[in-house]
């Protein structure tokens, strides 16, 4: 496998995902709060938030992929098919990188929209290469990429 080439930024929200590093209540011990994405209550452990179905669904109708995540998956790269390829990687990188931003700007009083997540990707292209050549990629050849179980890509 080549070298990815992938700048901190992208990865780091990632290792943060493995660690519990992501600033939510329950990280501090507090009461869970809501979830910034769906306002659902007592849901905003890191676990839900990667898998939150709102944002999911705004990610997939930017990205026009159609995959419903699991933890395991987006985490620790299981469940996925045994010929993992680097773009596949890379789609799973971007998409915990863009929960992560969208997440602290929702902390900050910003609405989870479209425009938040193109913005979040666009920040993403603009900083790594690497990621913004994935970005392109996905924008234009939507089914060749696998974020999920193989039973959850398109066909």
């Amino acid at each position: 496998m080549r070298s990815w080439n992938l700048k901190s930024a992208i990865v780091f929200p990632h290792l943060g995902l493995l660690l519990n590093q992501w600033c939510t209540s329950s990280r501090f011990g507090l009461p869970k709060s809501s979830c910034p994405f769906c306002h659902l209550r007592c849901h905003d452990t890191i676990d839900h938030l990667v898998t939150c179905t709102v944002f999911t669904n705004l990610f997939c109708s930017i990205t026009r992929i159609h995959a419903t995540p699991d933890f395991g998956n987006i985490a620790f790269f299981i469940n996925l098919p045994e010929a993992l390829v680097q773009d596949d990687a890379l789609v799973i990188f971007v998409y915990v990188y863009s929960v992560y931003q969208c997440f602290n700007s929702c902390r900050n009083g910003h609405a989870l929209s479209r425009r938040l997540i193109v913005h979040h990707l666009k920040l993403a292209a603009l900083h790594c290469p690497t990621a913004g050549a994935c970005i392109r990629r996905l924008m234009r050849h939507p089914n060749s990429f696998c974020m999920l179980p193989p039973s959850l890509c398109n066909a």
